[in-house]
């Protein structure tokens, strides 16, 4: 508990070199899995049942439409994962040589599945300079990625709905707010609580201009005491 799988970009490189070497075996004990992310499966099948992963780590082929193409195709079940950013250079660092390339996409259906916009990719390209370091190995178009599920939040969705909710039954909300019935039924209708609010404001006016009576005979004592 409290240790989990969060490699850093360099180190996702470092884990696509050694599957070019042979070096990394891809079976259940690796974090990483080897999966067909631009195939036959949409991403919350690949994803698998268990959301409470934040990420999951995946090497996968990537897939040309033609053999001539030098553009990749990212369509898959269901939709296509759609660039969000061009590559983005990786170094060991600030001024360290490129040793790879990322690029972030979003995945994007148009089905009625409630998975649109929420899935998002980083897939990560080993630098051409490996390659040719290493020119025993043959060049393959194989990328190593991290999937993550957006979190919807329920909350806001809940405070919507309530918003809604209001909205449509503004009487019903206002109405018991003005109009409060007592035991005796006084203000059982619109007209007895008009009939009480003309009360309330003449027994006002009745008050402000005792007060203000009051305030000039004070005003007028002081003024003859002075004098």
């Amino acid at each position: 508990m409290g240790i989990r799988f969060h490699p850093t970009d360099t180190k996702l490189i470092n884990y696509l070199k050694r599957f070019f070497k042979g070096e990394l075996s891809l079976n259940q004990e690796c974090p990483i899995l080897f999966a067909d992310i631009y195939g036959d499966q949409p991403p919350w099948e690949i994803f698998g049942a268990n959301f409470e992963v934040k990420y999951r780590y995946f090497i996968t082929p990537l897939k040309k439409r033609r053999i001539k193409d030098t553009r990749f195709s990212r369509t898959c079940a269901k939709g296509m994962w759609k660039g969000q950013t061009g590559e983005e250079l990786i170094r060991r660092n600030s001024l360290g040589p490129v040793v790879g390339f990322k690029r972030k996409c979003r995945f994007e259906t148009s089905d009625q599945c409630g998975h649109n916009n929420i899935w998002l990719i980083i897939e990560y390209q080993v630098a051409d300079s490996f390659f040719k370091k290493n020119n025993h190995i043959i060049k393959e178009d194989f990328v190593v990625c991290r999937i993550k599920k957006k979190k919807i939040m329920d909350k806001e969705k809940n405070v919507d709905h309530a918003i809604e909710a209001q909205d449509g039954d503004v009487a019903g909300i206002i109405n018991p707010m003005l109009i409060e019935p007592n035991h005796n039924n006084v203000y059982s209708t619109w007209k007895d609580l008009v009939g009480v609010f003309d009360e309330v404001e003449a027994t006002t006016t009745k008050f402000e201009s005792k007060y203000n009576g009051e305030e000039r005979d004070s005003v007028a004592s002081t003024r003859r005491q002075r004098s």
